[in-house]
């Protein structure tokens, strides 16, 4: 169904998690919807200093599968904003950040599209940063060919 300006109604999101919610992506994301008001779970490895009746905080890393399936729980839309941005030139970054942004770039977002899968989170947003190598592009389009697939035929 369509407003009179022609554009679709507004999906209802349920419950929300916003992954990086101590971002500044996240935490901008996580008060909106707060103010919105709609119940939302914020999930980042650094601790959030957002207030609200209506929030609920869970530090964590994506990387440990087990708990972003516990994450993922009772939620409804899954908006992933979690990710490391390397802003220096690929020339000067270290092998030991080219991993850490392998791991939560492309594995924490692999363990945040089984758990939504795991979980029947009814959708997922995903949100990217020029930063992506484009090494990385190939395995993140197969990612999210395997949650369309997935959801094609399922619902």
């Amino acid at each position: 169904m369509t407003t009179e300006n022609n554009l679709p109604e507004p999906v209802e999101l349920g419950k929300v998690l916003v992954t990086g919610g101590a971002g500044f992506l996240g935490k901008n994301l996580a008060r909106e919807l707060l103010n919105r008001g709609h119940q939302v779970r914020v999930f980042d490895l650094a601790e959030c200093d957002l207030e609200h009746p209506d929030l609920e905080k869970i530090q964590g890393n994506i990387c440990d599968k087990t708990l972003v399936t516990k994450v993922c729980e009772g939620i409804d839309t899954v908006f992933h904003t979690a990710a490391v941005i390397e802003i220096r030139s690929t020339k000067v970054v270290s092998q030991q950040v080219k991993k850490l942004s392998y791991d939560i770039n492309l594995g924490g977002t692999q363990n945040i599209i089984d758990a939504c899968l795991t979980q029947g989170v009814k959708r997922l947003v995903y949100t990217s940063s020029s930063a992506l190598e484009l090494r990385y592009y190939g395995r993140l389009r197969s990612l999210f060919l395997k949650l369309i697939k997935h959801f094609q035929c399922n619902f």
